[in-house]
Protein backbone atom coordinates (compact mmCIF):
# COMPACT_ATOMS: atom_id res chain seq x y z
CA UNK A 1 0.00 0.00 0.00
CA UNK A 2 1.48 3.36 -0.77
CA UNK A 3 1.09 5.78 1.37
CA UNK A 4 -1.71 8.34 0.03
CA UNK A 5 -0.19 8.11 -3.67
CA UNK A 6 -2.54 8.51 -6.27
CA UNK A 7 -3.18 6.66 -8.84
CA UNK A 8 -1.92 8.98 -11.82
CA UNK A 9 1.29 9.79 -9.95
CA UNK A 10 4.36 8.59 -8.28
CA UNK A 11 4.14 10.78 -5.34
CA UNK A 12 3.20 9.66 -1.43
CA UNK A 13 2.50 12.12 1.48
CA UNK A 14 4.46 10.55 4.49
CA UNK A 15 4.43 11.42 8.24
CA UNK A 16 0.51 12.29 8.61
CA UNK A 17 -0.84 13.34 11.78
CA UNK A 18 -2.57 10.42 14.09
CA UNK A 19 -6.09 10.08 12.30
CA UNK A 20 -9.27 11.76 12.24
CA UNK A 21 -11.11 13.14 15.54
CA UNK A 22 -14.73 13.97 14.64
CA UNK A 23 -17.58 15.51 16.41
CA UNK A 24 -18.49 12.35 18.27
CA UNK A 25 -15.44 10.61 18.52
CA UNK A 26 -15.32 8.36 15.31
CA UNK A 27 -12.46 7.98 13.46
CA UNK A 28 -11.24 7.15 9.74
CA UNK A 29 -7.78 5.65 8.14
CA UNK A 30 -7.46 5.38 3.96
CA UNK A 31 -4.76 3.30 2.16
CA UNK A 32 -4.31 4.46 -1.57
CA UNK A 33 -2.29 2.62 -3.35
CA UNK A 34 -0.14 3.33 -7.22
CA UNK A 35 -1.57 1.68 -9.75
CA UNK A 36 -2.24 3.31 -13.66
CA UNK A 37 -4.90 5.73 -15.01
CA UNK A 38 -6.24 2.60 -16.73
CA UNK A 39 -7.07 0.28 -14.46
CA UNK A 40 -10.22 1.13 -11.67
CA UNK A 41 -9.25 0.42 -8.47
CA UNK A 42 -11.10 -2.06 -6.09
CA UNK A 43 -12.18 -0.87 -2.90
CA UNK A 44 -12.68 -2.41 0.96
CA UNK A 45 -14.44 -0.27 3.16
CA UNK A 46 -13.85 -1.42 6.67
CA UNK A 47 -16.69 0.20 9.12
CA UNK A 48 -16.75 -0.70 12.93
CA UNK A 49 -19.86 -0.17 15.10
CA UNK A 50 -19.59 3.20 17.87
CA UNK A 51 -15.80 3.25 18.17
CA UNK A 52 -14.33 6.60 19.03
CA UNK A 53 -11.49 7.74 17.45
CA UNK A 54 -8.66 7.44 20.66
CA UNK A 55 -9.01 3.98 20.51
CA UNK A 56 -6.58 2.25 18.06
CA UNK A 57 -3.08 1.72 19.22
CA UNK A 58 -2.22 4.49 16.66
CA UNK A 59 -4.01 6.72 18.28
CA UNK A 60 -2.21 6.38 21.58
CA UNK A 61 -4.39 3.80 23.70
CA UNK A 62 -2.12 1.36 25.14
CA UNK A 63 -4.51 -1.29 25.98
CA UNK A 64 -6.21 -2.13 22.39
CA UNK A 65 -4.07 -3.70 20.46
CA UNK A 66 -4.89 -2.85 16.76
CA UNK A 67 -1.79 -3.98 14.23
CA UNK A 68 -4.53 -3.98 11.17
CA UNK A 69 -5.29 -0.49 11.77
CA UNK A 70 -1.82 0.55 13.05
CA UNK A 71 -0.57 -0.81 9.40
CA UNK A 72 -3.01 1.39 7.48
CA UNK A 73 -2.23 4.40 9.30
CA UNK A 74 1.58 4.08 9.29
CA UNK A 75 1.02 2.95 5.46
CA UNK A 76 -1.75 5.08 4.12
CA UNK A 77 -3.38 8.68 5.19
CA UNK A 78 -4.86 9.72 8.34
CA UNK A 79 -7.84 12.21 8.34
CA UNK A 80 -7.23 14.53 11.03
CA UNK A 81 -9.77 17.09 10.83
CA UNK A 82 -12.59 15.13 9.43
CA UNK A 83 -16.56 14.59 11.42
CA UNK A 84 -18.83 12.23 11.34
CA UNK A 85 -21.86 13.86 10.45
CA UNK A 86 -24.56 12.03 13.08
CA UNK A 87 -24.14 10.21 16.43
CA UNK A 88 -26.45 7.86 16.05
CA UNK A 89 -26.23 4.35 12.98
CA UNK A 90 -28.64 5.10 10.84
CA UNK A 91 -28.62 8.97 10.16
CA UNK A 92 -24.26 8.62 9.92
CA UNK A 93 -24.13 5.74 7.38
CA UNK A 94 -27.12 7.34 5.51
CA UNK A 95 -24.39 10.62 5.20
CA UNK A 96 -21.58 8.28 4.39
CA UNK A 97 -23.45 6.54 1.66
CA UNK A 98 -25.07 9.45 0.03
CA UNK A 99 -22.27 11.91 0.72
CA UNK A 100 -24.93 14.11 1.98
CA UNK A 101 -25.48 16.03 5.60
CA UNK A 102 -28.24 14.57 7.27
CA UNK A 103 -30.21 17.65 7.19
CA UNK A 104 -30.37 17.49 3.80
CA UNK A 105 -31.68 13.47 3.79
CA UNK A 106 -34.98 14.22 5.46
CA UNK A 107 -36.37 10.97 7.04
CA UNK A 108 -32.71 9.17 7.02
CA UNK A 109 -31.77 11.99 9.55
CA UNK A 110 -33.83 10.07 12.56
CA UNK A 111 -32.61 6.27 13.78
CA UNK A 112 -34.82 4.27 12.89
CA UNK A 113 -36.43 5.58 9.67
CA UNK A 114 -35.55 5.01 6.53
CA UNK A 115 -32.74 6.50 3.36
CA UNK A 116 -35.22 7.98 0.41
CA UNK A 117 -34.33 5.77 -2.92
CA UNK A 118 -34.40 9.50 -4.53
CA UNK A 119 -30.95 9.75 -2.64
CA UNK A 120 -28.22 8.27 -4.52
CA UNK A 121 -25.87 6.73 -2.52
CA UNK A 122 -22.00 5.67 -3.89
CA UNK A 123 -22.77 1.79 -4.31
CA UNK A 124 -25.63 2.67 -6.91
CA UNK A 125 -22.58 4.79 -9.03
CA UNK A 126 -20.24 1.78 -8.84
CA UNK A 127 -22.97 -0.43 -9.89
CA UNK A 128 -24.14 1.30 -12.65
CA UNK A 129 -20.41 1.97 -13.73
CA UNK A 130 -19.69 -1.62 -13.90
CA UNK A 131 -18.37 -2.88 -10.49
CA UNK A 132 -19.86 -5.72 -7.58
CA UNK A 133 -20.82 -4.31 -4.99
CA UNK A 134 -21.56 -6.45 -1.72
CA UNK A 135 -21.93 -6.34 2.16
CA UNK A 136 -21.07 -8.24 5.19
CA UNK A 137 -22.44 -7.70 8.34
CA UNK A 138 -23.85 -4.20 9.09
CA UNK A 139 -24.76 -2.82 6.21
CA UNK A 140 -27.00 0.72 6.15
CA UNK A 141 -28.82 -0.09 9.49
CA UNK A 142 -31.33 0.11 11.53
CA UNK A 143 -34.19 0.60 9.99
CA UNK A 144 -36.80 -0.21 7.06
CA UNK A 145 -35.95 0.35 4.01
CA UNK A 146 -39.15 -0.53 2.17
CA UNK A 147 -41.00 2.99 3.13
CA UNK A 148 -38.17 4.61 1.23
CA UNK A 149 -38.82 2.96 -1.57
CA UNK A 150 -35.60 0.48 -1.68
CA UNK A 151 -35.63 -3.31 -1.47
CA UNK A 152 -32.17 -3.51 -1.16
CA UNK A 153 -29.40 -2.59 1.34
CA UNK A 154 -27.87 0.45 0.10
CA UNK A 155 -24.24 -1.13 1.11
CA UNK A 156 -24.68 -3.87 -1.88
CA UNK A 157 -25.62 -7.37 -1.75
CA UNK A 158 -25.54 -8.92 1.33
CA UNK A 159 -23.05 -11.55 2.25
CA UNK A 160 -23.51 -13.16 5.42
CA UNK A 161 -23.73 -16.93 5.41
CA UNK A 162 -20.22 -17.87 6.82
CA UNK A 163 -20.69 -18.03 10.55
CA UNK A 164 -17.88 -18.62 13.49
CA UNK A 165 -17.58 -19.33 17.67
CA UNK A 166 -17.93 -15.64 18.97
CA UNK A 167 -14.95 -15.98 21.57
CA UNK A 168 -16.90 -13.61 23.72
CA UNK A 169 -20.25 -12.96 24.66
CA UNK A 170 -22.08 -9.78 23.19
CA UNK A 171 -20.04 -10.49 20.05
CA UNK A 172 -22.30 -11.85 16.73
CA UNK A 173 -21.29 -15.28 15.30
CA UNK A 174 -20.67 -13.96 12.15
CA UNK A 175 -17.52 -14.44 9.84
CA UNK A 176 -17.15 -11.48 7.84
CA UNK A 177 -13.74 -11.89 6.51
CA UNK A 178 -14.71 -15.40 5.47
CA UNK A 179 -18.09 -13.18 3.98
CA UNK A 180 -15.53 -11.51 1.93
CA UNK A 181 -13.90 -14.37 0.72
CA UNK A 182 -17.21 -15.43 -0.42
CA UNK A 183 -17.94 -12.13 -2.19
CA UNK A 184 -14.42 -12.16 -3.95
CA UNK A 185 -15.13 -15.87 -5.43
CA UNK A 186 -18.04 -14.61 -7.45
CA UNK A 187 -16.32 -11.17 -8.65
CA UNK A 188 -14.82 -11.47 -12.27
CA UNK A 189 -11.50 -11.70 -12.71
CA UNK A 190 -11.74 -8.27 -14.91
CA UNK A 191 -14.75 -6.65 -12.81
CA UNK A 192 -13.79 -4.06 -10.08
CA UNK A 193 -15.30 -4.44 -6.90
CA UNK A 194 -16.35 -2.50 -3.83
CA UNK A 195 -16.91 -4.15 -0.60
CA UNK A 196 -18.35 -2.81 2.76
CA UNK A 197 -17.14 -4.75 5.59
CA UNK A 198 -19.27 -3.89 8.33
CA UNK A 199 -18.63 -5.27 12.00
CA UNK A 200 -21.69 -4.78 14.48
CA UNK A 201 -18.65 -4.75 16.73
CA UNK A 202 -17.83 -2.78 19.42
CA UNK A 203 -21.43 -1.49 19.61
CA UNK A 204 -22.33 -2.29 23.05
CA UNK A 205 -23.19 -5.44 24.96
CA UNK A 206 -19.68 -6.09 26.02
CA UNK A 207 -19.12 -9.55 27.94
CA UNK A 208 -18.29 -8.40 31.26
CA UNK A 209 -14.87 -8.86 32.89
CA UNK A 210 -13.52 -10.18 29.14
CA UNK A 211 -10.94 -6.93 29.21
CA UNK A 212 -9.11 -8.42 32.47
CA UNK A 213 -9.50 -12.28 31.17
CA UNK A 214 -7.49 -10.81 28.07
CA UNK A 215 -4.62 -9.60 30.19
CA UNK A 216 -5.36 -6.03 30.30
CA UNK A 217 -4.99 -3.49 32.83
CA UNK A 218 -7.78 -1.55 34.31
CA UNK A 219 -4.91 0.72 35.64
CA UNK A 220 -3.38 1.51 32.35
CA UNK A 221 -6.47 2.81 30.50
CA UNK A 222 -6.78 6.33 29.51
CA UNK A 223 -10.19 7.48 31.21
CA UNK A 224 -11.64 10.09 28.07
CA UNK A 225 -12.33 13.03 30.28
CA UNK A 226 -16.12 12.86 29.98
CA UNK A 227 -16.43 9.27 32.36
CA UNK A 228 -15.50 9.50 35.70
CA UNK A 229 -12.51 8.02 36.56
CA UNK A 230 -13.92 5.01 38.16
CA UNK A 231 -13.31 1.42 38.42
CA UNK A 232 -16.22 0.54 36.64
CA UNK A 233 -15.54 2.58 33.80
CA UNK A 234 -12.08 1.28 33.42
CA UNK A 235 -13.15 -2.13 33.17
CA UNK A 236 -16.00 -1.11 30.88
CA UNK A 237 -13.00 0.11 28.46
CA UNK A 238 -11.41 -2.61 28.55
CA UNK A 239 -14.04 -4.85 27.41
CA UNK A 240 -15.26 -2.43 24.80
CA UNK A 241 -11.49 -2.65 23.36
CA UNK A 242 -11.67 -6.89 22.70
CA UNK A 243 -14.51 -6.02 20.39
CA UNK A 244 -12.19 -3.52 18.77
CA UNK A 245 -9.89 -5.75 18.67
CA UNK A 246 -12.02 -8.55 17.13
CA UNK A 247 -12.82 -5.83 14.27
CA UNK A 248 -9.34 -5.22 13.79
CA UNK A 249 -8.54 -8.96 13.56
CA UNK A 250 -11.40 -9.11 10.21
CA UNK A 251 -10.18 -6.10 8.74
CA UNK A 252 -6.44 -7.94 9.14
CA UNK A 253 -7.87 -11.46 7.24
CA UNK A 254 -9.80 -9.21 4.48
CA UNK A 255 -5.79 -7.47 3.98
CA UNK A 256 -4.53 -10.87 3.79
CA UNK A 257 -6.76 -12.43 1.88
CA UNK A 258 -6.05 -9.28 -0.67
CA UNK A 259 -2.51 -9.72 -0.46
CA UNK A 260 -2.27 -13.42 -1.35
CA UNK A 261 -5.01 -12.94 -4.57
CA UNK A 262 -2.79 -10.10 -6.08
CA UNK A 263 -5.34 -7.58 -5.56
CA UNK A 264 -3.91 -5.40 -2.57
CA UNK A 265 -2.04 -2.95 -5.05
CA UNK A 266 -5.21 -2.04 -6.63
CA UNK A 267 -7.28 -1.51 -3.45
CA UNK A 268 -8.07 1.73 -1.77
CA UNK A 269 -8.80 0.18 1.92
CA UNK A 270 -10.60 2.51 3.74
CA UNK A 271 -11.46 1.90 7.83
CA UNK A 272 -13.55 3.85 9.80
CA UNK A 273 -16.54 4.33 12.45
CA UNK A 274 -19.90 5.58 11.78
CA UNK A 275 -19.38 7.56 15.41
CA UNK A 276 -18.16 7.05 18.54
CA UNK A 277 -18.41 4.85 21.64
CA UNK A 278 -21.87 5.09 23.45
Amino acid sequence: MGAGSHPDSNRTETDKDPAIADQRNGYSVVAFTSVPVAKRPNILFCISDDQSYAHTGANGEPQVKTPAFDRIAREGIRFTAAFCDAPTCGPSRSAILTGQHIWRLEEAANIHSTLPAKFTTYTELLQDAGYAVGFTGKGWSPGRLEPGGRTVNPAGTEFNSRKLKPSFKGMTNKDYAANFDDFLAQVSQDQPFCFWLGTHEPHRGFDKGAGQRTGKDPAKVIVPPIFPDHPVVRNDLLDYFVEIEHFDKMVARAIQTLEKSGQLDNTIVVVTSDHGMP
